[in-house]
């Protein structure tokens, strides 16, 4: 990625530590053609590549009129950032965590319609496959036990796959069927949600419904959703994953694909290398408005 915007005269600032954790060292970063700095100074910069929603603690290090570029969700989860930080900073935001990538800028908003749409398909699968993986050591050993899915889409996908693999036989629930599910949540013992609430105040699983789960229930949130497709979660760690709600066990980690962080890795940066950074620098225009 590097030695391609090179090529284009952009230069790639690397947050020093950045790839520690995968056992990557700043001296290999500098090898591929990027330079090390720190948290602070990649922040000086016009655009900033920041994965993940940008946290509070960044907040000052923000300048007007900046790119960010990542999973910013500023009709989800980063809409208060956007509304507030990003309007005042008249900070642009470029979204490439959904199905159709867009860029926002206060109230206009360009699709990106250069780019194929759902390009990160399989981070979401990872995060169901991750969320399996991350239970574990919770899940019931008899593999005759009675699990759900909810949902189709790429989370739900890896997580059938990973529970598969592991010799169970979930049963799917699709969002017109999750009343058969409802009538029937007292008879699972694994319950594994794949759908990202998007009507405001509609739960997957409301507190009347949980209350009807059994009591041992393993309830796994893979899309996430914190408070909202599960009723009073709260994000955990991914080094703690679980917690208790009304008394059932539940499993919520914010970043799942980190549990398999080489792998989640190697698939995001292959669709921004081969795919993303290649189209935006052919269509400078349509983004950096």
């Amino acid at each position: 990625m590097a030695q391609l915007l090179k090529r284009e005269n952009i230069d790639v600032w690397v947050e020093s530590g950045f790839g520690q954790h995968l056992g990557y060292s700043d001296e290999q970063y500098i090898s591929a053609g990027a330079s090390i700095h720190t948290r602070a100074e990649c922040f000086e910069q016009r655009v900033v590549f920041n994965l993940k929603l940008t946290q509070e603690v960044d907040y000052p290090n923000l300048k007007q009129q900046q790119t960010i570029i990542g999973w910013t969700h500023p009709n989800g989860s980063g809409k208060p950032f956007f509304e507030n930080t990003c309007h005042e900073l008249d900070i642009r935001i470029v979204d490439l965590d959904s199905v159709y990538p867009r860029v926002y800028c206060k109230d206009k908003t360009v699709e990106m319609d250069y780019l194929p749409p759902h390009l990160f398909w399989k981070n979401s699968y990872n995060a169901g496959i991750a969320s399996v993986e991350l239970a574990i050591p919770s899940l019931p050993s008899d593999p005759s036990t009675n699990v759900c899915i909810l949902g189709s889409g790429s989370v739900s996908q890896g997580a059938f796959f990973k529970m598969s693999q592991l010799g169970y036989k979930p049963r799917l629930f699709y969002r017109k069927t999750l009343h058969i599910f409802r009538s029937l949540v007292d008879t699972y013992d694994v319950i594994i949600n794949g759908i990202e609430v998007d009507t405001p105040n509609l739960k997957i699983i409301d507190k009347e419904t949980l209350l009807r789960t059994k009591a041992s229930v393993l309830l796994i949130d893979a899309a996430a959703d914190a408070g909202n497709a599960i009723e009073g979660t709260q994000y955990q760690p991914v080094h703690r994953p679980f917690s208790s709600v009304l008394g059932r066990k539940y499993l919520l980690v914010n970043n799942a694909p980190s549990a398999i962080s080489e792998v989640a890795s190697k698939d995001i940066s292959s669709a921004l290398c081969d795919r993303i950074f290649p189209f935006m620098l052919r269509n400078k225009e349509k983004w950096l408005f």
